[in-house]
C-alpha cells in the first residue's frame, strides 16, 4: 500500500513525507481503497506530513508510540499523561492498544531473535528505533507487557471507557508488592462492633 500511495502522489504531483505515507498505509490496515481515501482526507487538510496525518486521525503515529514506549521505560508517569492526551484527542482505545501491541511485539521479537528485524515490514528509521530500543528491555519484561496490553485490548473491545482501560493498563503494569498481613488487635474488632 505504501508503494501505491507513493505512485499516486507522484502522478498527482503531491509532495509527501515518507513517514506520513507509511502512517496512512498503517491506518488503512491493508485496505487500498481506505488508504486512498485517507490520503485524500489529509491532502484536503494541507501537505502530506506526519503532523497532518496525526491531526487528521487523532490516534498518534508509529513514531508517537515509539516515543511513548521509550517514555514508559524511563518515566511511567509521563507515559500515562501521553496516553491520556491521546485519548483526550478522540483516539479509539482499541486502535491505541493495537498500535502499542504491534510495537511491543516487534520489540519482543527482536529482543529474542535479533535477526528477525530483517523480516519485519518497517521503514529503516523504524528498524533503527526497534534495534536500539529492544536492547534496553529484557525479553521477559516485554513479554509481560504484551500480556498486559492483550488484556486491556480485550477490555477496550468490550466497550469499556478509555479512562478505565488506561487505569487498568497502568495498574497491571505495577507488579504486586510483597504484602504483609498485619494482624488486627482483638480490642479494635470489639470496639468496632459495639458502636
Amino acid at each position: 500500500i505504501y508503494k501505491r500511495l507513493e505512485e499516486v502522489c507522484g502522478l498527482e504531483n503531491i509532495t509527501a513525507e515518507p513517514e506520513a505515507l507509511r502512517e496512512i498505509a498503517r491506518q488503512a490496515d491493508g485496505a487500498l481503497r481506505d488508504a486512498l481515501s485517507l490520503l485524500e482526507q489529509v491532502t484536503a487538510a494541507g501537505d502530506i506530513t506526519l503532523a497532518n496525518v496525526e491531526a487528521a486521525f487523532g490516534t498518534g503515529s508509529r513514531s508517537t508510540f515509539e516515543r511513548w514506549v521509550t517514555t514508559l521505560r524511563t518515566s511511567p508517569e509521563e507515559a500515562y499523561a501521553i496516553l491520556k492526551s491521546i485519548f483526550a484527542a478522540g483516539a479509539s482505545g482499541v486502535r491505541v492498544f493495537e498500535e502499542i501491541f504491534a510495537l511491543v511485539r516487534d520489540l519482543w521479537l527482536i529482543s529474542k531473535w535479533p535477526k528477525i528485524i530483517d523480516s519485519l515490514e518497517t521503514s529503516e528509521p523504524e528498524k533503527i528505533f526497534l534495534k536500539n530500543e529492544a536492547a534496553q528491555w529484557k525479553p521477559e519484561k516485554l513479554h509481560y507487557l504484551l500480556n498486559v496490553v492483550n488484556k486491556v485490548l480485550t477490555q477496550s473491545r468490550m466497550g469499556l471507557r478509555n479512562d478505565i482501560v488506561l487505569g487498568m493498563f497502568f495498574m497491571m503494569l505495577e507488579p504486586a508488592p510483597n504484602l504483609e498481613v498485619v494482624p488486627i488487635p482483638k480490642h479494635a474488632v470489639i470496639a468496632a462492633t459495639t458502636h
